[in-house]
């Protein structure tokens, strides 16, 4: 077995343990958690907590999909071009980060 393979099994059993993990976690989570917060809080919390997840998709925009599809081939062809496409969807990024918080404390209240 070649050193590439050892370290892709290596990682790959990484990713496999940590994903493991997340899933007992989240299960964890979805058997105690109601039962500590009682059903109204448990409501409200799972309310906020899909909002943000929803709000945290628009904001993201595919972010790392495009960054990995269409960089790396615009980095060997034109490094300024990749430059300035990074730079631009980081700052739309950062607006949109910084404009979600407000939209969810205005919402909060309703």
């Amino acid at each position: 077995m070649t050193a590439e393979a050892r370290t892709m099994g290596r990682n790959l059993s990484l990713i496999t343990i940590n994903k493991v993990i997340q899933l007992m976690g989240g299960a964890l989570w979805a058997m105690i958690a109601p039962r500590w917060m009682g059903s109204e809080h448990y409501g409200r919390f799972a309310l906020a907590m899909s909002l943000s997840l929803l709000l945290w998709w628009v904001g993201d925009l595919g972010g790392l999909e495009v960054f990995g599809r269409h960089i790396p081939p615009l980095l060997e062809k034109d490094p300024e071009r990749a430059r300035v496409l990074f730079g631009q969807s980081f700052l739309v990024r950062l607006l949109i980060a910084l404009t979600l918080p407000l939209v969810m404390l205005a919402a909060g209240p309703m």
